[in-house]
């Protein structure tokens, strides 16, 4: 599912792709339109869209949709700032952690920003800065199965930095 971006305007719009007929078709809208948004996964509220921006100005809003018809925007709390050009990344069912972005109207910030959401708690807790401002970024999780799990937030920029840390603890960043 593709949700939301710019074309000269926010979109709303969500496309579904179905691989069976290779084709793209409308499945619902979000709240409002919105661009430079992050989104995971969650078992237990499906897409979960955070932050973004609104006609040029930075969101905290976070919504969901399970089918990708209906969207709410309640069962989460909204961030504790407004974030955009933001990763994000469903840990598990009881942690969405979302990292780095811009806190500002203007595209030319870096944020070292680091968020875990307890889920079950319904709280978004400020975790250690990155080492490294970053904006555009991809994050995800990395590791062998049996090993520990890793978070990495990276972006190619000039001197193509990695943070690294653990989703339980996130205490440590490293290059």
């Amino acid at each position: 599912m593709v949700c939301g971006g710019h074309a000269g305007r926010d979109l709303d719009q969500c496309f579904r792709y179905n691989p069976k007929i290779r084709t793209w078709t409308e499945s619902g809208r979000m709240s409002e339109g919105k661009h430079a948004h992050a989104s995971s996964v969650h078992p237990e509220f499906g897409l979960v869209i955070t932050g973004g921006l609104v006609a040029l100005k930075p969101v905290d809003t976070v919504e969901t949709t399970k089918d990708g018809k209906h969207f709410l925007r309640r069962g989460l709390p909204d961030l504790p700032l407004g974030l955009h050009g933001h990763c994000q990344v469903t840990v598990d069912a009881d942690t969405i952690m979302v990292f780095g972005g811009c806190a500002n109207r203007s595209g030319d910030c870096h944020s070292n920003v680091a968020l875990k959401l307890d889920v079950a708690g319904k709280k978004w807790k400020h975790l250690p800065r990155m080492r490294a401002g970053r904006r555009g970024l991809s994050c995800g999780i990395v590791g062998e199965r049996g090993q520990p799990k890793r978070i990495v937030a990276a972006r190619r920029g000039a001197r193509k930095r990695t943070a690294q840390g653990t989703p339980s603890r996130c205490s440590t960043w490293q290059h």
